[in-house]
This record gives structure tokens, sequence and C-alpha cells, in this order.
């Protein structure tokens, strides 16, 4: 099982396809308390590893690989630094020996950490490149997965925008749908929780259905969401339609994006990947324009745990959480845990304060957020701590009401 990208910052643009005016200060990805998994790839389309980008807070950047399935490392280089001072040749091919951070790994490894000072940046990039080794197979090149690409046409790529100096608010959007079929996006500064509506926007229910499993990857700001049985993906930067990738089977739940593909939880009995995770594995080929999908209805086992109502799902980039009534345990809400790496359901966690529709969300700070009704039908925020359950309920000092949620997903400043 591959390795997941955890993502940094998501942006939300949803149905009806126009950016609507919001825009990003700050289009970048900040590092504070932030940590990035990608996978390094060898020899264009094998995955040998992980690459992993920590700031560890006190003006130090690590990169560490971590190499599986027998392969080894004996050479790596890294470039972290302002993208104008990349080493690269005049067709823009990166000079990898004249990478600041080198290594020839002598014996060689499987694990191995850079850490970099980064104080005196504002915005860098970061390029990992490995020599790796098999015992039965040819000796690869092998780059971290980025979202850019060196501009020699080559396949090596780097990961770009980077910053030390961000301005960072920690940022979640509740989506309420009105009775006419727009849809309304409210902005909640979680430091300063009061609740702004910065989006009304129609909704296309020409096919029928709505908007639901809204998902964002904040590489390429391409916003993937369902309607009905079909996929669409809208790009933030350009502003363009929509474009419909293809149709999905079952009924699709809560969504993720994690690593470049797109995971729902199937919510329709009479499916054959009921109460399963679906992998859409995506990919987008530049020179025509188009999308392709590939569907993986056998991704997970069923969730093991029965008698739970799911209503959302949530991805921290290394596991998906599902949230849902339990009713072995009096209706409460519970969380199920799937772990992306292995293919397991883990465990679950019940907790007694939260009732209704549960709707949760990981915030860019990395806890978990949720809103809910209470007892009196006023819709709360509260923070879960994800070992107890336990809820803590975030005060809206403002007196403003949250209103019903429909999804909760996290936002960017």
């Amino acid at each position: 099982m591959k390795k997941f990208l955890l993502l940094l910052l998501i942006a939300v643009v949803l149905a009806g396809c126009n950016k609507n005016g919001i825009e990003d200060p700050n289009p970048h990805y900040g590092l504070k308390d932030y940590v990035l998994v990608v996978d390094l790839i060898a020899g264009q389309n094998t995955t040998v590893g992980t690459v992993t980008y920590l700031d560890t807070e006190d003006g130090f950047f690590k990169v560490t690989y971590d190499l599986v399935d027998e392969w080894t490392m004996s050479e790596s280089h890294v470039y972290a630094g302002p993208i104008d001072n990349m080493p690269t040749n005049s067709p823009g091919a990166p000079k990898i020996g004249k990478f600041p951070y080198q290594t020839d790994h002598d014996p060689e490894v499987t694990t191995y950490t850079y850490t970099i000072p980064v104080t005196s940046w504002d915005k860098f990039v970061c390029a990992a490149h490995a020599v790796v080794n098999h015992p039965t197979l040819p000796s690869e090149t092998a780059w971290a997965a980025g979202n850019e690409t060196f501009t020699d046409n080559g396949w090596g790529g780097f990961t770009s925008n980077f910053s030390t100096s961000a301005t960072y608010v920690e940022v979640i959007y509740g989506i309420q749908q009105t009775t006419d079929g727009s849809l309304v996006v409210v902005y909640i500064n979680i430091s300063n929780p009061a609740p702004e509506v910065i989006i009304v926007e129609p909704v296309n229910t020409s096919g029928g259905g709505t908007v639901v499993a809204a998902a964002f990857d904040p590489f390429t700001n391409n916003l993937f969401f369902v309607i009905g049985n079909t996929l669409y993906v809208y790009n933030m930067n350009t502003g363009d339609p929509c474009v419909a990738i293809g149709t999905v089977p079952g009924l699709p739940g809560g969504g993720a994006f994690v690593n470049g593909n797109f995971y729902y939880i199937d919510l329709d009995p009479t499916s054959s990947s009921f109460n399963e995770i679906v992998e859409v594995q995506l990919s987008y080929d530049e020179t025509t324009g188009t999308w392709t999908m590939a569907i993986n209805d056998n991704f997970s086992d069923p969730i093991p745990f029965t008698n739970f109502q799911i209503t959302d799902m949530a991805s921290n980039g290394l596991d998906l959480y599902l949230v849902g009534n339990d009713n072995n345990n009096n209706g409460n809400v519970g969380l199920i845990i799937f772990d992306l790496g292995t293919g397991i359901w883990n465990s679950t966690v019940t907790n007694t304060l939260l009732s209704g529709i549960a709707q949760i969300t990981f915030g860019p700070d990395g806890n978990m957020y949720a809103v809910d009704t209470d007892n009196t039908g006023n819709t709360e925020l509260v923070t879960i701590d994800l070992g107890s359950g336990d809820t803590d309920i975030i005060d809206l000092s403002d007196g403003s009401s949250l209103g019903d949620m429909s999804d909760l997903v996290t936002g960017k400043n």
C-alpha cells in the first residue's frame, strides 16, 4: 500500500464553479506545525518509500527519506532554498551534484534525515533526489513527488512555495444549503470564531442530487466533488467551468483527497461496496486537458463495526476518520478509524457529548473539529480529543449562530 500525502492547507470552492471573489493572500504552504509526506518514486513509476518534510519550530526544516520493500539508498541529494538559486543547467535540468545537501551512503541506508536551517528565507522550494537499489532489480534514480517539474521536461520534480513567514489563521468552512438550492459557505476563524458568510452560490442540480464528498488538492488547487453519481473537478486558479470526470459507484458519503486519489465512503445499502472506502485514482493529461480515473471499489473491507450510521469523513493524510451514530451505544456519536497505509480498520472512539448528524474536519492546526446540534437545537462548534473522544465547545463570543451545517471542511486563510 502506498504512503500518502499529509495535506497542509486546504481551500474549498464549492458547486456553481465560480471563484466568487475569494482570494488567497498567501498562496503558499506554511510550515508552522505541519508535516508533509510524499512518495519517493524511482524510474518514474515505482514507489520505493516516502520523503517527509517537517518544520521543527526552531528555525530548521527536516527532510527524511524512508525506503521500503528491500529498497536501499546509496546516494541522496537535497536542495532547499529560494527557487532562483536552485542549481540547474540552461535547459533547466537539475544539477544534483551541486545540491548543497548530499551524502554517499556506505553502507546503504533505508532511512536518513537532513536538518536544514530556513530562518533566512521567506518562500522556498525543496527537491529531494536519491539513487536507490534493490537485491533483484536494477538501480534507479528516484525523486520525491512534488507539485512542480523541472523545465527540461524531465520527470523529476520538486515541491514549491514553502514559507517560513506566512500569516497563519486557523480557518474552517461550514457548508449550508438554502431551500432554493443555493450553497452557503461560512468562514470560521478558529481563534476568533465569528461566522461569516463568504459565498452564496447556486448548486447545479440539473442531473439530480446535491454536492457531496467535497475534497481539495492544495498542490493543484483542484476541488473534487460529487453530484448524484458524477465526480466533478474545478480548478480554483483558472475559474474555468467544472469538468465531469466520470461516474462513481454507490452513494458517495464524506470525501477526502490524499496523494492524488479521491476517497469516499459508499453509503448505498444495495451496493456491493456498501460501507467500504472507494478509491478513485485520478490522472490528468496536460497536453489534452483531459482527466481519466480508475475505480477501486475493493480498496477496503467493509466497516467491521456494525450498527453505525455514517454521516461524514475526514482525513489527516495518514488515516481516514468516519463519524456516525453508534447505535450500539445509545445512539451516541462514534469515530471509526481506517489506516490508509495498512488498509486496516483500527478502532472506534465513542463521544457521548455530540448528538445528531455530526460533521467533522481536521483544521490546519491538526486538531479535529466538529459541528453538531446540541440538546436545545443550537449548532455547536467543538474540538474532539482523538484519544478519549472528549469534546470542548468553542465559544462564539459575539453571540453568532452557526445555523444548520451540512458539512464542515478545512479552510485556507
